[in-house]
């Protein structure tokens, strides 16, 4: 059983991100490779993964100010209370 979780994440780096869908496609479907490289678990095809994308810093703050939102109000995320910025 892996060690990692929602809580323990493993950071990987994205390697390849290529959208499989055509120009003017209603859906987006992404072939991503991410390196697992010093993961320590072993991983085969057919296996499944969560992904849980992180923003852009600079682009949450941007986006906080131009809606004039303050960054530390609380929001309830998956039964967790966490601020606006951290959502």
């Amino acid at each position: 059983e892996s060690t990692y979780s929602r809580k323990n994440p493993f950071y990987a780096e994205v390697l390849e991100n290529i959208n499989l869908n055509g120009r003017g496609s209603n859906k987006e479907t992404r072939h991503l490779e991410l390196s697992i490289e010093g993961a320590n678990f072993h991983f085969e095809p057919g296996d499944s993964i969560g992904i849980l994308p992180e923003n852009d810093e600079q682009l949450v703050n941007a986006l906080l100010t131009a809606l004039q939102f303050d960054s530390e109000t609380e929001v309830t995320v998956f039964d967790e209370t966490i601020t606006i910025k951290e959502a």
